[in-house]
């Protein structure tokens, strides 16, 4: 009786663990999109329901400039690309044309970034505005570039993060 009682105690939590691996809990239930959100004309905007909501050029600006490197770039910024030109899936003469406008991109950035930094309070809109127009020019310059099926390939992307973005628009009042 023992040993069938120590069998049972140490089965039941095996049987229960695999048991919770094979039916995965439901997601949450996420707020319907373009619903009031705490606070006065805050909604949710799902660009899987409404792409059209989502600004393409604040998309397209923060994508390329997360990818932005240094002319020497690390081991690991290296891999970043590499890793977002195959998920892009860039030939070899595209991902290197990312490759040299991402560095570019760096360094037109540079400024902007040091003053900045100088500022430390308070973020001037014209340094936001450049910081987002330079991002902007790499993308245009990128389209300039590619081939056709690199350009595809990116604008491909670009629109799927749109319907995989949600966002909160609006303010709170203050």
């Amino acid at each position: 009786m023992r040993h069938l009682v120590l069998a049972a105690a140490i089965l039941l939590p095996t049987i229960t663990a695999s048991a919770g691996l094979q039916s995965s809990p439901p997601d949450p239930v996420a707020p319907p999109s373009d619903v009031p959100l705490r606070g006065p004309g805050r909604t949710l905007v799902d660009g899987a329901k409404n792409p059209e909501l989502i600004d393409r050029d604040l998309l397209v600006a923060s994508i390329l400039g997360s990818k932005a490197m240094p002319a020497s770039p690390s081991e690991r910024e290296e891999r970043v690309l590499r890793s977002f030109a195959k998920q892009l899936g860039l030939g070899r003469e595209d991902t290197q044309i990312l490759r040299l406008e991402m560095i570019r991109l760096h360094a037109d950035m540079a400024p902007i970034r040091a003053r900045l930094q100088i500022r430390r309070s308070g973020v001037p809109l014209e340094d936001l505005s450049a910081f987002r127009q330079v991002r902007l020019q790499a993308y245009g310059r990128l389209l300039e570039l590619l081939s056709a099926g690199g350009r595809r390939k990116l604008d491909e992307y670009i629109d799927q993060q749109k319907r995989n973005t949600r966002i909160v628009t609006g303010s709170e009042s203050r």
